[in-house]
């Protein structure tokens, strides 16, 4: 699917050679497998999970040769897998069409291809198979009355033999003489009808991976291996599948790239998989120039690029209607008057056109497959009216593709899709899984196993896989979903990962197992990084209670130790995983890299070798702007929040657990402090804990000024009283309603003040003083420490005068040497920086400079780090309500250089402004919303200035927001 996409609230507008295959037919490393409980020897583990299996008795030791019969109407890409199976195995084999009467002989073909097999059926005495459901083959291996060895392969139809074949691949293993075979029977079929992956995603930003003809190549022989039956091909950015520019649906392909396309296509035929082609004509990523549906000569064009494709030998096509806004006007004025205005107008349209192509095209030439199509409303389960007019339309030849109760769904039931059926009761559902596809979080891998499908969705015909950008990666998940795509009732998804994790790591399965599991999370599970994240957790509780502090960080540094001995590992094979990898793989050792001296820099910090620990936070520092121009992110929202943790950024931020994560803080109405918990942002949408109550009569004449006091990098709280007097909440740790203790007095003569701050102008760690005074003078007071569980202030220093409510002061790193800096924007929009100097005195902060303009009427400034490279970037509601970035660019000669303006975001207003915040933990501010609406909204930040990149998916955590007063 084409599409921006609002989480949970879906709006319809728009061995190693295992992975890189040197053919079909190569071999793949075996392993161990538990003895049945019977204590039968066990069969090597087998993917996809065949649905019957018997073991009959102890594995066949076969000899140096053997004898495979194969009739006239034998399948040959299945004779072809199981001679190169034999022959992997450095077995000889004679190929014949009769019998030889004597030897160990191989089967390949059910009774009508080859007629043979019965006999040798029934010579082990295993019934010939019958009533076989579609696809089904039987596997047998045993020794007849005589002592002949005997393997058959008898499939229903020519493709059931081909799928017994890969069965066999697998059962094969290695002995000092050959080879030798489990003894089994093996009756087997898929659940459903087709199965497949998909080259179907978004067009990538520069930089990211693309699939290529080798891709594809590729991909077929992996769905032939794990016998899939389908590869859909409809990505974004090939623009004759209905991207935008010229060459777009209505342009035929070059000799060049029709000849790339009859590569792959006639692979696909070969081999038993049926290659899909999708055309969107109405071009969702540029809709204004999409087809005129009543046009006679648009529908000739759409025929024409249909007929180019079955010149080539496509024979399964898809008409797609999805990620367009069906309430908008139709690019011609033909349209409305021939179908009217609405959503129903676009239903009847998209299925006029659906139609045409069935009559006239599929209708028209033999050997067809079913025509399928998307419509515009393809997720969720309501009947509409858009719904309910394009069924009703639509010839019941044609199939539906459905993603789900939403566009990325966590979860599919058998009741979503019984639910969907009656929105659509005239066609049957086919179901279009967007996973593992990353085309909204180009800067993740998601390599972990398909979960969350419940089994009895088999009554849908059919089951497709949209993958990720990468398609060699794609394979681990992609074979787990074959695994539940053949038989969901015996679907195991951790053991189905685990052996995949071993076809496709082979020697190197540990270290792609490591390597994996900090790449495993998706939207449909959030899980990831598990033991990385316990070892951290359990050194960040050692350096709290001061104890086990050294075992726990050895314990830490040496996972952290196997996940860079992994990833330097895998980088050094060859094959489309990890090549594709690669960029993953090298951010994982520079991050590694970081937190390592990170552990070494808290410890060292904990045992007050201050000196040590300040050299580490520097060596961190030059670490970071090299793993911030790099957008992959690897162990999200874990490991890089222990660099973040160490560095004590954030300092004035709302992370009230201290695990390197902000929390959400938000006042309401009614003066009511309300504190949730950022359980994990694994993905870009952050799951936010339970509301907890953890304080009462605040106001918007006093507001929480948040910042670290003591240290131990969890926010505390200062307010300022209508009398004047400061007050400090301390957080206790306990996210509960006892999170922050019994206010407590610790400054006065605040009254009248403009603006209180909290920052950490000397780079201890500990939140220093900042406000604005009557009259506008600008006063710092130095944190200089805690005293009987109260803030100590060094007397006030005067930094600055001329403030105003009209001119308020922005703090923020500007040079990441771990010291706030200051920022203002005068009265005539130019913008103005004041560089800390530090020395805490009245030239603490250095002469203004003049560094930009045009901020005039702003409605929102702030100073944060937008990628995460350590110096703070600028970000700003602009007067129109543009959401505007600007990169710092460095410091040259005391003046900080910023980038051009970034469109980064539209739509703000002052009822609704963003506010910034690490949710996480990488070092790059995500953003924090209320809507009109009163939901909370965030986007977490890709660390891409780019437009519509860097804040690429907005997640809603639902309603009850309304009437806040107070956001971070």
């Amino acid at each position: 699917m084409r599409n921006g996409y609002l989480r949970r609230r879906w709006r319809f507008p728009r061995t190693l050679a295992g992975c890189a295959l040197a053919s079909l037919v190569g071999t793949v490393g075996l392993l161990g497998s538990p003895s049945t409980a019977s204590g039968a020897p066990a069969t090597p583990p087998l993917n996809p999970r065949p649905q019957e299996l018997s073991v009959t008795g102890t594995p066949l030791d076969l000899p140096a040769a053997v004898t495979i019969v194969r009739g006239t109407a034998a399948d040959q890409p299945a004779v072809d897998a199981v001679v190169a199976a034999f022959t992997s195995r450095d077995t000889r084999v004679t190929l014949t069409s009769t019998d030889p009467g004597a030897g160990t002989t191989v089967y390949v073909g059910g009774a009508q291809e080859t007629p043979a097999s019965a006999a040798a059926l029934n010579a082990i005495g295993v019934a010939t198979p019958s009533g076989l459901p579609d696809q089904g083959y039987l596997l047998a291996t045993g020794t007849d009355s005589g002592g002949r060895q005997r393997v058959v392969l008898s499939g229903g139809q020519k493709v059931g033999t081909f799928y017994a074949a890969q069965t066999l691949r697998q059962l094969l293993t290695s002995d000092s003489s050959g080879a030798a075979i489990a003894r089994v029977t093996i009756r087997d079929w898929p659940a459903f009808s087709f199965r497949g992956g998909m080259d179907s995603a978004n067009p990538p930003p520069p930089g990211v991976a693309r699939w290529t003809k080798a891709d594809r190549l590729e991909q077929v022989e992996v769905l032939a291996r794990n016998k899939m039956n389908r590869f859909f091909y409809g990505p974004a950015a090939d623009p004759r599948t209905g991207g935008s520019g010229s060459d777009n649906w209505r342009t035929s392909y070059s000799a060049t790239e029709l000849g790339d396309l009859r590569e792959v296509v006639s692979k696909a035929n070969s081999l038993h998989v049926a290659f899909v082609y999708r055309i969107s004509p109405e071009m969702p990523l540029d809709q204004a120039s999409g087809i005129c549906h009543s046009s006679a000569t648009e529908r000739g064009t759409l025929l024409s690029r249909l007929n180019q494709m079955y010149q080539i030998g496509v024979r399964h096509f898809v008409i797609a209607w999805d990620d367009v806004f069906p309430t908008r006007p139709f690019s011609c004025v033909n349209d409305s008057q021939t179908y009217g205005t609405g959503v129903t107008a676009w239903a009847r349209a998209q299925a006029d056109v659906t139609n045409f192509v069935q009559a006239q095209f599929i209708n028209a030439h033999a050997g067809m497959g079913q025509l399928y199509t998307v419509s515009s409303e393809y997720a969720g389960t309501a009947v509409s009216s858009y719904r309910t007019e394009f069924d009703t339309r639509l010839s019941t030849a044609v199939g539906v593709y459905w993603t789900g109760p939403e566009v990325l769904s966590p979860r599919i039931t058998k009741k979503n899709l019984d639910d969907a059926q009656v929105a659509f009761p005239r066609h049957r559902l086919a179901i279009w899984d967007n996973f593992p596809v990353n085309d909204q979080v180009w800067d993740r891998l998601q390599m972990g196993p398909l979960v969350g499908r419940e089994a009895a969705l088999s009554a849908a015909p059919g089951i497709l896989f949209n993958e990720m950008t990468q398609q060699g990666p794609s394979q681990l998940p992609l074979l787990t979903a074959a695994d539940f795509a053949w038989n969901p009732g015996q679907y195991q998804p951790e053991d189905s990962w685990s052996r995949a994790i071993d076809v496709l790591g082979g020697s190197k399965a540990s270290q792609l197992r490591t390597f994996a599991e900090i790449n495993r999370s998706s939207v449909i599970d959030r899980t990831d990084s598990v033991a990385l994240a316990d070892a951290i957790s359990s050194f960040r509780n050692a350096l709290r209670t001061g104890t086990g502090v050294d075992s726990a960080a050895a314990a830490l540094k040496q996972r952290l130790s196997a996940l860079r001995t992994a990833s330097t590992d895998l980088q050094a094979t060859q094959t489309s995983l990890t090549t594709q990898a690669q960029p993953w793989l090298q951010q994982t050792v520079r991050l590694v890299d970081a937190a390592t001296r990170a552990v070494d820099l808290l410890t060292a910090e904990r045992a007050g070798q201050t000196t040590v620990a300040n050299t580490l936070r520097q060596e961190i520092r030059h670490l970071l702007p090299t793993i911030a121009s790099h957008p992959e992110s690897v162990a999200h929202g874990v490991l890089h929040p222990l660099v973040t943790f160490a560095l004590r950024l954030g300092v004035d931020r709302v992370d009230l657990s201290g695990d390197g994560r902000a929390d959400v803080l938000a006042v309401t109405g009614n003066g009511t402090l309300n504190a949730y918990e950022n359980l994990r942002t694994t993905l870009n949408w952050p799951e936010l804990g339970a509301t907890q109550t953890v304080g009462q009569g605040w106001s918007t004449s006093q507001l929480p000024v948040i910042g670290d006091l003591d240290g131990d990098r969890r926010a505390d709280l200062l307010s300022v009283t209508s009398t004047g007097a400061l007050v400090q909440f301390r957080n206790t740790g306990s996210f509960t309603g006892g999170m922050f203790a019994t206010g407590v007095q610790v400054g006065s003569g605040w009254q009248g003040t403009l603006a209180a701050y909290l920052a950490d102008l000397d780079d201890d760690g500990r939140a220093d003083l900042l406000g604005v005074f009557p009259g506008g003078t600008l006063r710092a007071f130095r944190n200089t420490g805690m005293s009987n569980g109260a803030v100590t202030w060094g007397p006030a220093v005067q930094v600055g005068q001329g403030w105003s409510t009209a001119e308020l002061p922005f703090f923020g790193d500007l040079t990441g040497d771990g010291k706030a800096d200051l920022m203002s924007v005068k009265s005539d929009g130019s913008l103005w920086h004041f560089l800390n100097t530090g020395s805490f005195s009245e030239g603490t902060f250095a002469a203004g400079q003049r560094v930009g303009a045009g901020w005039s009427g702003h409605l929102a400034m702030h100073v944060v780090d937008l990628d995460g490279d350590g110096p703070a970037d600028v970000l700003g509601v602009l007067a129109d309500g543009t959401l505007a970035a600007f990169r710092n660019q460095g410091v040259t000669n005391g003046l900080v250089g910023f980038g051009p303006r970034t469109s980064v975001g539209q739509g703000w207003h002052a009822n609704m402004l963003p506010y910034p915040t690490d949710l996480s933990g990488d070092g790059r501010a995500d953003l924090i919303s209320i809507n009109g609406e009163g939901r909370l909204f965030t986007n977490i930040n890709s660390g891409r200035f780019v437009s519509g990149l860097m804040f690429p998916t907005t997640a809603a955590h639902g309603p009850g927001w309304g009437g806040t007063i107070f956001l971070r």
